[in-house]
């Protein structure tokens, strides 16, 4: 398991310094914010975060412990399996999202409680 999470953490550490990469020549200075999202109640739609920014690249990693799927989406994002909307992510796994939106509406729910996903913010 350890090996995993370390696979996993090279592999967004190896993606970021590739997005800085492509985007250096395009913009004096990128901004990056980083945090984590855990669904306090499964079932129901909650936001990344909060505030103004404006990511250009938003990069989604569910947390390893999850046990069951995580879906990012819109505010009618659902993790129900009858009736999923979103996108899936399962434990480790990473999804980008491309075009300028902020975390704030962003959407994230999950089958479980407490799980959720790590993500990075690429703007300027």
């Amino acid at each position: 398991m350890m090996l995993i999470r370390n696979v996993n953490i090279l592999k967004t550490i190896t993606l970021l310094i590739v997005c800085q990469l492509l985007l250096t020549p395009y913009a004096q200075a990128i901004n990056i914010i980083s945090g984590r999202k855990a669904v306090t109640a499964a079932g129901t739609a909650e936001t990344l975060g909060s505030g103004a920014a404006i990511c250009n690249r938003i990069i989604l990693t569910a947390f390893e412990a999850n046990t069951d799927a995580v879906v990012i989406g819109d505010s009618t994002v659902d993790a129900t399996e009858a009736t999923r909307t979103g996108l899936t992510l399962f434990a480790g796994q990473t999804e980008y999202l491309e075009g300028a939106r902020s975390i704030a509406i962003t959407y994230i729910d999950s089958e479980v409680s407490s799980e959720g996903v790590a993500w990075v913010c690429l703007g300027r």
